[in-house]
């Protein structure tokens, strides 16, 4: 009778006697060769001798004897049946309860479906983290080694004074010292002396669309803030965090008098570059100097 009845269901019959029987009952047999075994069937069609065909709800044919195999029964072989009342009631019964269990089925088999998907997710968003995390790894170590780079090498001007001044025969400045205090930028490494290299830009005087003109040098001769500013031997390393003193002379250096170089000119702003040789990056002051230049002005 499966799909109608399975295995383990339980139903209650009421012994047949004499009830009127109708096509479509559901009624307990006995086996007319088997006369120890009962079966439920469905009965199919009534003949007019009173004979009962019986059917099974399984549409397997092989599935179960039934009229198709021991041909109709008699009226004695009916041995209990279905209340008429009932068989509606067991099968929207049945039919609920195995809906019930298909829908259970099917929630088991979403909720595992939803289980995978969620490892799946999770899965690939935590290589998505893993990976976000090693590029924000490799862009911190990018940007500390781009930090290093860019305060390497770069300077920093305390203080920048003239300390002497000396005229041409034409009466103007040919040439002067500065003074400068300076340090290292913090962050910065150790390096020599001789590395760090300076380069003073100014306005070509002989002609405003050409080059400029510049004096260039190192910090070799710089020392330590007790010293003069102009020692060779006074140090070889700087170092971050101490405080130098450094003897800037600018000089006209060309072939002719009163040209090349960059000595102090009243009334105009130079450039002061410091650059590392062989790499780091630069830092550029400006050196204002004003009308009526005196030895003891500052500059920054």
């Amino acid at each position: 009778m499966w799909p109608t009845v399975t295995d383990g269901d339980e139903v209650i019959f009421e012994s047949f006697s004499e009830q009127k029987l109708t096509v479509g009952d559901v009624v307990v047999a006995i086996h007319p060769f088997r006369k120890n075994l009962k079966i439920v069937k469905r009965l199919s069609s009534i003949d007019n001798d009173n004979r009962f065909h019986l059917e099974g709800d399984n549409p397997d044919p092989l599935s179960s004897e039934d009229g198709h195999n021991f041909g109709p029964i008699s009226i004695d072989a009916i041995y209990a049946l279905l209340p008429k009342d009932m068989i509606h009631e067991v099968s929207t019964k049945l039919m609920r309860e195995r809906s019930s269990e298909d829908e259970l089925g099917s929630a088991g088999i979403s909720a595992l479906v939803i289980f995978i998907a969620m490892i799946i997710i999770a899965a690939i968003i935590s290589a998505l983290i893993v990976n976000s995390l090693m590029m924000l790894l490799g862009d911190s170590q990018n940007d500390s080694s781009d930090s290093q780079k860019v305060i390497y090498g770069k300077v920093i001007i305390i203080d920048a004074t003239i300390t002497s001044i000396s005229l041409g025969d034409n009466g103007e400045i040919d040439a002067a010292v500065i003074l400068l205090t300076l340090e290292l930028t913090p962050g910065s490494t150790s390096m020599n002396d001789e590395q760090m290299l300076w380069t003073t830009f100014c306005p070509n005087e002989g002609n405003n669309d050409a080059t400029r003109w510049s004096n260039v040098g190192n910090l070799e001769s710089a020392t330590t803030a007790k010293g003069s500013g102009g020692d060779v031997d006074a140090i070889d390393t700087l170092s971050p965090g101490i405080t130098y003193m450094f003897a800037l002379a600018l000089f006209h250096d060309g072939p002719v008098a009163g040209e090349g170089g960059c000595p102090p000119n009243e009334g105009e702003t130079h450039t002061l570059v410091f650059a590392l040789e062989g790499g780091g990056t630069s830092s550029s002051w400006d050196l204002r100097y004003k009308q009526n230049l005196n030895e003891g002005d500052q500059l920054i």
